[in-house]
């Protein structure tokens, strides 16, 4: 109601997997700098991607798409494509069924907030936790990766 009236509420949390649901915006502070900054959809988008897994072997036309497949184990397979538009799956969907290999599941991904936060909080360089505290310099924040966890798991 606050937020209809154009007020601004300003919540502080540790509990990122609920600040996802509520917040318009967030911004991560590290070392009392602000590492990032903006709408989990904007700060997610180099990581949005659909992960289609089939069984059998690849057709050799797979290469023809944008993405990368990994073996699931010897009968199955995961396609991984970079979009966040489900409309640029259906080709690769369409042109699988026709080639008779069985799709076990289609699902989107996208970092979460705890996965910005830990990217955030984390050298690049050296893949270890910052220490806390303002001290210091921020270091610049690590790229996300286009294949990454996505356990869901939330945590701070």
């Amino acid at each position: 109601r606050m937020r209809d009236e154009g007020k601004s509420v300003l919540v502080n949390s540790h509990i990122l997997s609920e600040l996802e649901l509520v917040c318009d915006r967030v911004g991560i502070l590290v070392k009392g700098s602000v590492s990032m900054q903006g709408t989990i959809d904007e700060l997610t988008k180099h990581s949005q991607r659909y992960e289609i897994e089939c069984s059998g072997a690849l057709p050799s036309w797979i290469d023809e798409h944008d993405g990368t497949v990994t073996a699931v184990d010897s009968d199955r397979n995961k396609i991984i494509l970079p979009t966040s538009d489900s409309a640029a799956v259906q080709p690769v969907l369409d042109r699988l069924r026709a080639d008779d290999r069985r799709i076990i599941s289609v699902q989107p991904f996208r970092e979460s907030l705890e996965d910005l936060f830990l990217r955030a909080v984390t050298n690049p360089e050296t893949g270890d936790a910052l220490r806390p505290g303002a001290k210091g310099e921020a270091l610049p924040v690590a790229p996300p990766t286009s294949g990454g966890d996505d356990s869901g798991e939330d945590g701070s």
